[in-house]
C-alpha cells in the first residue's frame, strides 16, 4: 500500500500552522487563567474588607436583639453592594439574620452555611451550583455577649461568569483568524524559501547527456541551498568529465583496436590470395598469431582497468618483501636487458602489504616502459624507500629522450602514447601505466612521474602504510 505523499510546500506550511495555533492557544490560555485569577483576587480582597467592617461593626452592638431591630439598616451599612451575601446564625445554626438575596440565589449555599456553623468550620469556600459564589464563615462574639455567632459573607462571581466566556470565545474567534492567517503567511513564506529548489529542478531537467555544460545559478540563495547546488554542479562537472574521457576512451579503443584487426585480417587475406608454399602460410599464420596475441592483450589489460575503476578487483593482501619481488621481475626482463645492452639496477630494501600479482604486474610495467625508452648502453635503477608515514615508494628511472612538460599530466591515461602523439604509429598499447596507475589506487597509493628531456625519466609509485611492528610480528 502505497502512503500518500505531500508536497515539502504543504508539509512545512502544516507544521507552521500548527506550530502558531499551538502557541496562540498557549498564550490565550495563559492569558484566560490570569484573568481568572485577577477575578478571584478582587473577589477575594473585597470579601475580606467587607468580613473586616461586619466583624467591627457587630462588636458595636449591644446584643442579638438590636441586630433583630436594624437588621435592613445593619446590612446596607455593613455590605453595601448587591452581589455580596450576609447571614448571621448561633451556635445551632439557627439564623439570627441574613439577606433577604439569599431566597432569591442558590438554596444549596445557604444550606452549606449553615452546615458550616454547626461544624465549626471557619475561612474560605467556594460553591459551584446554578451561581458561583466565593465566601467565608468566622465565629465572632456580638457587643459584650458570651454566646458566640457565626458570619457568613458571600460573593457571588457572575462577572466571572459573564468576562470569562465572552474572554473565551473572542479567543477562539482570534485563533480561528490567526490559523487562517498563518496557513496563507506560512505557504508564502514556504514558497518564498523553496524557490531555489524550483529553480534548481528548472536547471536539473535543462540537463541531458549532451547538455552537460548546463550549471545551476540560483543567485542570492541561502547557504544550505548554495551548498547543495555547489555540489550538484561539482557532480556535473565530473559527469561531464567522465563523459569526455569516455568518448576519448571509445575513440581510441577504436583506434587502438582497429591497427591489429586489420593487421590480422589482411595477412589472412593476403594468405587466402593465391595459393601459396607451406613456409608463406606459417609466415602468415604466425603474423596473424601476433595480432591475436595483441587484442587477446589489449583486452585482458581493458577487463582489468575496468573491473578496478568498478572496484571489482579483490585485494589478496599478504606481507612480502618488495625488493625480492622488484629483483624477481627485474630477471624475467633480464635476457631482453642483456640484448639491448642495458642494465637493470636495484637499491633500497622495505617489506609491504599487497597484493604479490598486482605488484609484479606494476614492476613489470614500470621495467617494460623503461626498457622500451632506454638507449643501448643505459642503466634503468629502481629504488626502494621507506617514507616517514609510513608509505612505501617504489622509483624507476632511465634516461632517454624524456618527456616533454605537456605530456606529463597524460601518461597515465588510457591508451595515451608520447610515441604516437609524435606521429609514431609502432607504439605500444597506451595501457601499461594506466594498470600501474589503477593497481597503485587499489593500495590506497598513488603514482607520479618527472622527466627531463634528454636526461633521466622517473616513475614513482607510492603505496599506501605499511603494517605496525606489532603486525609484522604477526604476520
Amino acid at each position: 500500500m502505497h502512503r500518500a505523499r505531500y508536497s515539502i510546500a504543504a508539509r512545512l506550511s502544516l507544521m507552521l500552522i500548527a506550530v502558531f495555533y499551538l502557541v496562540l492557544a498557549g498564550i490565550g490560555t495563559h492569558f484566560y487563567a490570569i484573568l481568572d485569577n485577577e477575578f478571584t483576587a478582587q473577589t477575594r480582597a473585597e470579601l475580606g474588607e467587607r468580613a473586616a467592617f461586619t466583624l467591627r461593626a457587630l462588636a458595636g452592638l449591644r446584643s442579638a436583639r438590636d441586630l433583630a431591630v436594624y437588621g435592613e439598616e445593619f446590612e446596607a451599612l455593613v455590605v453595601g453592594h448587591h452581589r455580596v451575601l450576609l447571614a448571621v446564625l448561633d451556635g445551632e445554626g439557627q439564623v439570627l439574620h441574613r439577606s433577604a438575596k439569599f431566597a432569591e440565589s442558590d438554596p444549596m449555599l445557604f444550606e452549606r452555611i449553615r452546615e458550616r456553623a454547626v461544624a465549626g468550620l471557619e475561612g474560605e469556600f467556594e460553591h459551584r451550583g446554578e451561581e458561583d459564589f466565593l465566601g467565608r464563615t468566622m465565629k465572632t462574639r456580638i457587643g459584650g455577649a458570651d454566646v458566640p455567632v457565626w458570619v457568613a459573607i458571600a460573593h457571588d462571581l457572575r462577572d466571572r461568569r459573564a468576562i470569562l466566556p465572552s474572554h473565551g470565545q473572542a479567543m477562539l474567534i482570534s485563533l480561528s483568524i490567526g490559523a487562517v492567517v498563518a496557513a496563507l503567511g506560512a505557504l508564502w513564506i514556504v514558497r518564498a524559501g523553496l524557490a531555489p529548489l524550483a529553480q534548481i529542478a528548472a536547471a536539473a531537467e535543462r540537463i541531458s547527456g549532451s547538455r552537460l555544460d548546463q550549471r545551476i545559478r540560483i543567485g542570492e540563495a541561502p547557504p544550505e541551498l548554495g551548498r547543495l547546488a555547489d555540489a550538484f554542479n561539482a557532480m556535473l562537472d565530473r559527469l561531464a568529465d567522465s563523459f569526455r574521457r569516455l568518448s576519448d576512451f571509445s575513440s581510441d579503443l577504436a583506434h587502438e583496436l582497429r591497427t591489429p584487426i586489420n593487421s590480422l585480417l589482411g595477412h589472412a587475406q593476403v594468405a587466402l590470395s593465391r595459393p601459396r608454399s607451406a613456409e608463406e602460410y606459417r609466415s602468415a599464420i604466425e603474423s596473424i598469431v601476433e595480432d591475436g596475441e595483441r587484442l587477446a592483450r589489449i583486452v585482458r589489460d581493458l577487463l582489468f582497468l575496468a573491473r578496478a575503476d568498478n572496484a571489482m578487483e579483490a585485494l589478496r593482501k599478504e606481507r612480502f618483501d618488495l625488493r625480492a619481488e622488484v629483483d624477481r621481475v627485474a630477471a624475467y626482463f633480464g635476457i631482453l636487458a642483456d640484448e639491448r645492452d642495458i642494465r637493470l639496477a636495484t637499491e633500497g630494501q622495505a617489506e609491504v602489504t599487497a597484493d604479490r600479482a598486482m605488484i609484479q604486474r606494476a614492476i613489470g610495467n614500470l621495467l617494460s616502459n623503461a626498457l622500451r625508452h632506454t638507449p643501448r648502453g643505459g642503466t634503468i635503477q629502481a629504488k626502494i624507500r621507506s617514507g616517514g608515514g609510513g608509505e612505501v615508494f617504489l622509483e624507476v628511472s632511465n634516461p632517454g629522450p624524456g618527456i616533454a612538460a605537456e605530456h606529463l599530466p597524460r601518461i597515465f591515461d588510457r591508451f595515451y602514447l608520447v610515441e604516437r602523439a609524435r606521429g609514431d604509429p609502432e607504439s605500444g598499447t597506451g595501457l601499461g601505466l594506466a594498470i600501474v596507475k589503477s593497481i597503485a589506487e587499489l593500495h590506497g597509493g598513488s603514482v607520479e612521474a618527472s622527466s627531463t628531456p634528454g636526461g633521466l625519466t622517473t616513475i614513482r609509485l607510492k603505496l599506501g602504510s605499511s603494517m605496525s611492528e606489532r603486525e609484522t610480528r604477526h604476520a
